[in-house]
């Protein structure tokens, strides 16, 4: 993609999320991400099918870069994990309070408005995906209760997307660290009532 084609890709995405921040993605319509994004209908469908192909790629290019971030984690291996965990600082937890900084703009408007997109499943589901090959992948002990496991891994998924949530909808008051610390205390909580 040419630098213009990018550039003219970027302005879609953003008049779509500064729509999201005045509207309901329901009511938003390609008329309207046009207009905000000051090009014609024609350019528009140049680079997507329809406003839902503008948000799928918008959170696509989120998660992407947030995996990223999980998959240098992995790459420490389990000892060095645990290590951190121990040692109350992970730099890769860091890192990702970082980067949702750097992408405030697209995470509020999929995690902080009144947008009933679904962006908060599906951002779930693809940390408990990496989440669940890295665990396979470092061969840690086998859980011998998968249903507790189960239960343990929906809720620290879904708490990591708490987090994210209430840190942008408190203006990011806290830094990045002390959010890492945060993710590391909820963690060694989950591990000491057995669900970790």
């Amino acid at each position: 993609m040419t630098r213009k084609a990018d550039k003219t890709q970027n302005q879609l995405c953003h008049a779509c999320l500064a729509l999201m921040y005045t509207k309901s993605f329901n009511e938003i319509t390609v008329k309207d991400i046009c207009k905000e994004a000051d090009v014609t209908r024609g350019v528009f469908y140049n680079y997507f099918d329809s406003k839902y192909s503008v948000l799928e790629h918008i959170e696509k290019r989120l998660i992407d870069g947030f995996i990223d971030i999980m998959l240098e984690l992995r790459k420490d291996g389990l000892s060095e994990y645990r290590k951190s965990i121990k040692e109350q600082y992970n730099p890769h937890f860091t890192e990702y309070f970082k980067y949702i900084r750097k992408e405030q703009y697209a995470f509020k408007a999929l995690l902080c408005t009144n947008n009933n997109i679904g962006f908060s499943v599906r951002f779930t589901r693809a940390i408990g995906k990496i989440r669940a090959e890295t665990v396979q992948g470092w061969n840690n002990k086998k859980q011998t209760n998968k249903g507790i496991a189960a239960y343990r891994e929906e809720a620290t998924n879904a708490l990591y997307i708490t987090v994210f949530t209430r840190w942008l909808s408190n203006g990011m008051d806290l830094p990045e660290e002390e959010m890492s610390q945060i993710l590391i205390s909820m963690w060694n909580a989950l591990s000491n009532v057995g669900i970790s």
